[in-house]
């Protein structure tokens, strides 16, 4: 086994050279600094222990983390130099990662079920095969899908009373209330508190008003899809999250706010837009986005492992998909980067 230690501030510059060299052929995905490592590691909401390295010249990196509060859903990221020592240093990264979130998981809300999850490329097929002899199973997929912006779409067909416009201030908690509804139907969906939805969108250095695109009918929101610009590559726009209320699903309202959003990333000299799909999500995103022309370039996969057996997490906080619209979601993201 590869000695395996906590990680330390000099350690940054190197774990993040190692970890985009193994990214480095991901689809528009954002290189990690030194410096986001070390506001990980210096949190005062972490612990030191859930960040490790193998040792040498290090050879790979792992963390572990939450994604709720109960501590029931924990999310590891292995990283691991490719090669020969590849098997090695993941398997010692993992029996590492995974006896830290065992004592995460004795910390979590009582009677919940706790898992341990990792998403994994389809490019890295050795840590699938390593975490499946663990005991891991695959439960969920994801894709990234990109469109090229020439030619630019043709322009949308909105459907008779609806009059199309961008955000305007004021709006938000609207918007934030339709996103959470139709994000609902996503997998293993937890509601976003308001104030840090509006922290991560609106009060983002990113956010730009003139590209989030709302459909209104006599006053009312319809339907919204908010979009912003890749953070690393000047030439992809990407799309985040679209939500049209039931009443408007299946009037090709999606479309049309798609197709607005798309020529508006064409004016603006962008050559891709990009999106991040749950395949499996019900709501027909996936069948939108191949009429839209856009392709699949790049597939994931979650795995999972419990760690303690209990009541589903979902139960427990209330899960619901009542008034389900139409939703997508970005998976391969900051926020998933940090798992």
């Amino acid at each position: 086994m590869t000695p395996i230690r906590p990680a330390r501030d000099e350690d940054a510059a190197s774990v993040a050279a190692l970890v985009n060299e193994i990214t480095a052929d991901w689809f528009a995905w954002a290189p990690i600094t030194a410096d986001d490592l070390l506001d990980r590691w210096r949190s005062p909401r972490v612990d030191r222990q859930d960040f490790v390295v193998a040792e040498g010249s290090i050879l790979g990196y792992a963390s572990v983390t939450a994604a709720d509060p109960g501590r029931t859903r924990l999310w590891a990221e292995l990283r691991a130099i490719s090669g020969e020592d590849e098997s090695r240093v993941s398997a010692s990264l993992l029996a590492a990662i995974e006896a830290r979130a065992r004592e995460l998981a004795a910390r979590a809300d009582p009677g919940a079920r706790v898992v341990l999850r990792t998403q994994v490329a389809e490019v890295q097929a050795q840590l699938g095969r390593l975490l499946a002899e663990a005991g891991y199973a695959v439960v969920r997929h994801a894709e990234n899908a990109v469109r090229s912006l020439e030619p630019p779409p043709p322009p949308p067909s909105w459907p008779p009373g609806i009059t199309p416009r961008r955000f305007r201030t004021g709006e938000e908690r609207t918007i934030w209330e339709l996103a959470m509804d139709a994000l609902a139907s996503s997998w293993d969906f937890v509601r976003e508190p308001f104030p840090s939805w509006l922290a991560s969108q609106v009060e983002s250095p990113a956010f730009d008003p003139e590209l989030w695109f709302v459909a209104e009918r006599d006053g009312d929101i319809a339907g919204v899809l908010y979009c912003r610009n890749h953070p690393s590559d000047p030439e992809v726009a990407w799309l985040d999250v679209l939500a049209v209320r039931p009443e408007w699903r299946r009037r090709r309202l999606g479309t049309a706010l798609t197709q607005e959003a798309l020529r508006e990333f064409h004016r603006r000299g962008k050559r891709r837009a990009g999106v991040g799909i749950d395949p499996d999500n019900p709501t027909g995103v996936a069948r939108l986005l191949a009429k839209l022309d856009f392709e699949i370039v790049q597939r994931f996969s979650t795995f999972e492992k419990e760690l303690r057996p209990g009541r589903p997490a979902a139960r427990l906080l209330g899960r619901s998909a009542r008034n389900a619209g139409q939703a997508w979601r970005r998976l391969v993201s900051g926020a998933t980067r940090a798992h």
